[in-house]
C-alpha cells in the first residue's frame, strides 16, 4: 500500500507546482480462477490489473488521462497529457475533504489458499455434477476476486477501500431423446474463503444438475397478463434492469428516461420502496465511490412516490442537489459514470406462503438460471428470460416451467404489487458485471419475495 500512497502523493505534488488541482484514482483488481469441465481440471488462470488515473483542474478547466504504466517517467507523462487536455467546465465541483481506509470483512483471505487445494474442491465438486447419464456436460468454476480503490485529492482526501469476494459457478447440460436443457446458476459471497468452506456445495451443484434434467420434461406457461411471486434474484434483475437504470441521474436528468418528469410523482404500489446503498451484508461493497464522496443509502422510491435519482458530482451540479456517491467507473482508465451499487426492495412483513396462497392462477418465478434481461429505460418497457418456474393454481405449486419470459411496462408491475414478502436476499456475481457505455461494474440487487401481475411470454392482445 505504501507504493500506491507514494505515486498517489507524487501525482499530487507534481501537477500543484503547476499551480492546478488534481485527483488521482488508483485501482488494482485480483483476479484467480479455477475451472473443472467434464471430470477433469480444465483452466487456473490468475492475473492482476493494475490502472491509474489523473483529473487536473485550472482555471475552471479540467483535463483527465490515464495509463497502465506506473514507472516514473509514465506518470511525468500522464501530467502531461492531462494538462493538455484541459477544457471548460460549466460547474465548479466542491468537495469535502475524506480520510478513510476501510475493508470488507473476510476470515480466510482467498489469494492465500493452496491452489491445488482450490483446484481440487473444484474438480471433485464438477464429478458430483454428473448425477445421471442423462447429464452430458458439466463445468464448475471457483472465483476469487479484490478490489483496491485508492483516491487521493488537492483538497486533502486520502481514501483507500478494498472489496474482497469469493464464488461458485455451476453450469449443467441434460440430453435425453435429442432433447437438450442447459442450466447454470451461481453462488457469491462478499468476504473470504470461509464461504467456499461453510457451505454444502455438493448439494448445489446437484441441484443444478437434477433441475436440468427436470427441464427436458417441464411444461410451457400461457401467455397473457397473470399474478406472478417473484423470488428476491427475479425482482431484483427486475429492478436493476428496468427503474435501476431509469433513476441514474445522467439519463433520468437528461430526459432520456421514463423517470424523468416524475420525481414527487407516484411511480409504484405504497407497498414498494427502493433503496440503493454502498455498503449491505451479501451485496458488493463500495463505501465510497471514484469521485471520493460517502455512498450512503438512498432512497429512490419511498411508499410508491420517486424521491431521488443516482447522482455523480457532475450530474448532481447540473441538477443543484448533492452527489448521492454513485460515480463508478470499471478502473482508473475511464471516467466515472452514474451507477447502481446494491439496488434493492425492501421487506413488508408477508409470508412467502401467503403470497402463493392468493393466488388462483400463476406462476412461481425463480431465479435459478435467468438468462438476463433488457429494458429501454425512455419507455420503461422490459423483457426477462426467467429460471426455473412453476405453476401455481388455487395456492399450490405444481409442475415445473421452463421457457418463460417476462416483459411489459416495469410502472404497470410495480403499481401491480399486491404483497411485499419479509423475507431478503441480495444476488451479486462475481464472475459478470452490468455494462454501461463499455463499462462492466460490479452491482447485487434483490429483495423480498412479492406478488404482482405482469405479461408472460410475450404480449397480451
Amino acid at each position: 500500500m505504501e507504493s500506491l500512497k507514494e505515486t498517489g502523493e507524487f501525482l499530487l505534488r507534481k501537477v500543484e507546482s503547476f499551480g492546478a488541482n488534481a485527483e488521482v484514482r488508483i485501482n488494482i483488481v485480483k483476479l484467480f480462477t479455477v475451472k473443472a469441465e467434464d471430470k477433469k481440471l480444465r483452466e487456473i488462470e490468475a492475473r492482476e490489473e493494475r490502472t491509474l488515473g489523473l483529473r487536473v483542474e485550472k482555471d475552471n478547466k479540467v483535463g483527465f488521462a490515464s495509463t497502465t504504466n506506473f514507472e516514473k517517467n509514465s506518470l511525468e507523462n500522464l501530467i502531461k497529457q492531462a494538462l493538455s487536455s484541459l477544457k471548460e467546465i460549466e460547474h465548479k465541483i466542491e468537495k469535502e475533504s475524506v480520510e478513510a481506509k476501510l475493508s470488507s470483512e473476510y476470515k480466510i483471505y482467498p489469494m492465500g489458499m493452496p491452489v491445488d487445494e482450490k483446484a481440487s474442491i473444484a474438480e471433485e465438486l464438477n464429478k458430483m455434477a454428473f448425477v445421471s447419464k442423462r447429464i452430458r456436460h458439466a463445468s464448475t468454476w471457483i472465483g476469487e476476486r479484490e478490489d483496491i480503490r485508492y483516491f487521493l485529492s488537492s483538497e486533502g482526501s486520502r481514501i483507500l477501500t478494498r472489496f474482497v469476494s469469493v464464488g461458485i459457478r455451476q453450469f449443467s447440460v441434460a440430453k435425453e431423446n435429442g432433447r437438450i436443457e442447459k442450466l447454470g446458476e451461481t453462488k457469491s459471497f462478499t468476504g473470504g474463503y470461509e464461504f467456499i468452506y461453510r457451505a454444502n456445495w455438493m448439494d448445489f451443484v446437484k441441484e443444478i444438475s437434477l433441475l436440468s434434467e427436470k427441464l427436458l420434461s417441464a411444461g410451457t406457461p400461457e401467455a397473457g397478463v397473470q399474478e406472478v411471486v417473484l423470488d428476491p434474484k427475479t425482482l431484483g434483475l427486475l429492478l436493476h434492469e428496468s427503474i435501476g437504470h431509469a433513476s441514474e441521474a445522467d439519463l433520468a436528468c437528461s430526459g432520456n428516461s421514463v423517470l424523468s418528469q416524475m420525481l414527487g410523482k407516484k411511480v409504484a404500489s405504497e407497498l414498494v420502496t427502493v433503496i440503493d446503498s454502498g455498503v449491505e451484508e451479501h451485496g458488493i461493497f463500495m463505501p465510497y465511490d471514484d469521485e471520493g464522496v460517502r455512498k450512503e443509502k438512498t432512497v429512490v422510491v419511498e411508499n410508491g412516490i420517486l424521491k431521488n435519482f443516482l447522482h455523480t458530482c457532475e450530474t448532481a451540479c447540473k441538477c443543484s442537489v448533492n452527489s448521492t456517491g454513485n460515480a463508478r467507473a470499471e478502473n482508473a482508465l475511464r471516467l466515472p459514470l452514474a451507477r447502481q451499487c446494491n439496488y434493492y426492495l425492501e421487506p413488508r412483513d408477508a409470508k412467502t406462503e401467503e403470497l402463493i396462497s392468493e393466488v388462483k392462477k400463476g406462476i412461481y418465478v425463480t431465479g435459478i438460471g435467468t438468462k438476463g434481461g433488457h429494458a429501454d429505460v425512455s419507455t420503461g418497457s422490459f423483457t426477462l428470460s426467467a429460471g426455473c418456474s412453476y405453476e401455481i393454481r388455487n395456492g399450490e405449486i405444481r409442475g415445473l416451467l421452463k421457457g418463460v419470459t417476462l416483459g411489459g411496462s416495469i410502472l404497470d408491475v410495480l403499481n401491480s404489487v399486491k404483497l411485499v414478502g419479509s423475507d431478503f436476499a441480495l444476488h451479486y456475481n462475481i464472475f459478470l458485471g452490468c455494462k454501461k457505455e463499455g463499462q462492466r461494474v460490479k452491482v447485487s440487487f434483490g429483495g423480498p419475495h412479492i406478488l404482482a401481475k405482469v405479461i408472460i411470454g410475450g404480449k397480451h392482445n
